[in-house]
């Protein structure tokens, strides 16, 4: 008789815990057919990284919904990071992982932006003229020029915060944290994109985030077709050494 108990006690908690789980996925479909809002997801083993890679992406998503509206200043675009705190989470399981769900009313991002209109004319000039001028000659130098094998010289950096930035993502122990790194960049407009080797149509103009296995971070790859240099240690070096399906491209604003 107690067994009987048990296992229905066993089919009823299954029964709710699909219940639930349905109607999680129900509301994340219904918010996504919404155009009032903004959303991300990720999923991993450990439910706390999942939900810190979904928040880096909606900060990012954030950033690109807002400089559509206007032109953002600096200012602004710390303020739609902090705004981030306002966003809802929803998760459930996926297989032995969890689906963090993070979404936010657009409303909420504009009430950010909104306030400071007066920055709008002074960006203007120095955001777009001083990035545009200068990038082109420097791009081109470095495609062309990890072509010798025997004294490679691909892309370093252009400038010194694009300098700062590579020793940022040097100093990280994981790809995980590399990655979510790389988001926050994005958010701010310091990298223009980012995405795993899978999406990536032109390997040779952009870095390379690569590590092991275990998901540990082991160097930035320069720029380059084939050969490369390893930003670690300034030799010459190719993905080739590396777990090519962990890797992670990126491309640095200019």
């Amino acid at each position: 008789m107690n067994v009987r108990k048990l296992m229905m006690s066993v089919v009823v908690a299954l029964m709710s815990s699909v219940a639930v789980a349905q109607n999680t996925s129900k509301e994340i479909n219904d918010i996504k057919r919404n155009e009032s809002y903004i959303y991300a997801e990720a999923t991993d083993a450990d439910a706390e990284k999942a939900f810190e890679m979904a928040r880096d992406l909606l900060i990012s998503f954030m950033g690109e919904y807002a400089q559509q509206q206007h032109e953002l200043s600096d200012e602004e675009r710390e303020l739609i990071a902090k705004n981030a705190d306002r966003l809802q989470r929803m998760q459930m399981p996926r297989g032995q992982q969890t689906r963090v769900f993070v979404y936010i009313a657009k409303t909420d991002v504009l009430s950010t932006t909104a306030p400071a209109p007066q920055p709008k004319a002074e960006p203007k000039p120095a955001v777009k003229a001083e990035p545009k001028p200068a990038p082109k000659p420097e791009v081109k130098t470095v495609l062309a020029e990890p072509k010798p094998r025997t004294q490679p010289q691909p892309q370093t950096v252009a400038g010194s915060w694009q300098e700062q930035v590579i020793q940022d993502l040097l100093n990280c122990e994981t790809l995980a944290q590399g990655k979510a790194m790389l988001n926050r960049l994005k958010a701010e407009y310091r990298v223009k994109r980012t995405g795993y080797m899978s999406a990536c149509t032109n390997p040779a103009a952009c870095y390379l985030l690569v590590g092991d296995a275990q998901g540990n971070l082991r160097t930035v790859l320069s720029p380059g077709d084939g050969e490369r240099t390893n930003l670690r240690t300034k030799a010459a070096d190719t993905l080739d050494n590396y777990d090519a399906n962990t890797a992670i491209w990126f491309q640095l604003a200019k």
